[in-house]
C-alpha cells in the first residue's frame, strides 16, 4: 500500500482512483521529485501536498487537531475542487462519497467540530486558510447529508 504526502494511502485517494495521479511517496522520499514530475508531465498540475512535503522535507502532513479532525484528508478532498474546477455542487454530491465510502468514514469528527484553534494552520508550511476551507467543507457535509436523508 502506497501511502502519499498527505498521509493517505493513494489506494483510497479519489484522484488517484479516477486515473489522474501516477501516484504519490513521502515528501522525504528519494523518489518525490521524480513523482512530482510524473503528475506534471501526466497532469499539467503538481498535488500541492506533495510540492510542499518535498520543499519543507516532510513525510507526511499530519499535524494533530485537538478535535481529531483528519485534516490532511479534508485538504486532499478541497484541492480536488482546485484541481479538477469542481462546482460546490459536485463537491456536496461528492461529500456524500467522501463520507460514507471514503478516507472520511471513519473520521473521528468532521470539519463542523473545527474550533478554530488555529494549530492547523500554525502548523501548516504552506500557510493555507484551513480553518476557512475546513468550514466550506462543513457545509457541504450538512447539504450532502440533507440529500441523503431528506427522502
Amino acid at each position: 500500500m502506497n501511502i502519499g504526502a498527505c498521509g493517505i494511502a493513494c489506494e483510497v485517494c479519489a484522484v488517484f482512483a479516477r486515473g489522474d495521479c501516477p501516484g504519490c511517496v513521502a515528501g522525504n522520499d528519494d523518489t518525490a521529485s521524480q513523482k512530482l514530475d510524473a503528475q506534471k508531465e501526466k497532469l499539467d498540475w503538481t498535488c500541492p501536498v506533495l510540492e510542499c512535503a518535498i520543499n519543507n522535507r516532510v513525510g507526511y502532513c499530519l499535524k494533530d487537531c485537538p478535535q481529531h479532525i483528519p485534516i490532511s484528508a479534508y485538504m486532499m478532498y478541497y484541492n480536488e475542487k482546485l484541481i479538477a474546477r469542481r462546482s460546490d455542487e459536485k463537491m456536496i454530491r461528492a461529500m456524500d462519497d467522501y463520507l460514507f465510502w471514503g478516507t472520511l468514514a471513519e473520521r473521528e469528527a468532521t470539519a463542523a467540530h473545527c474550533t478554530e484553534c488555529g494549530n492547523c494552520e500554525e502548523a501548516c508550511t504552506q500557510h493555507l486558510n484551513i480553518i476557512e476551507r475546513l468550514a466550506q467543507m462543513a457545509q457541504w457535509e450538512k447539504e450532502a447529508e440533507r440529500i441523503r436523508y431528506k427522502g
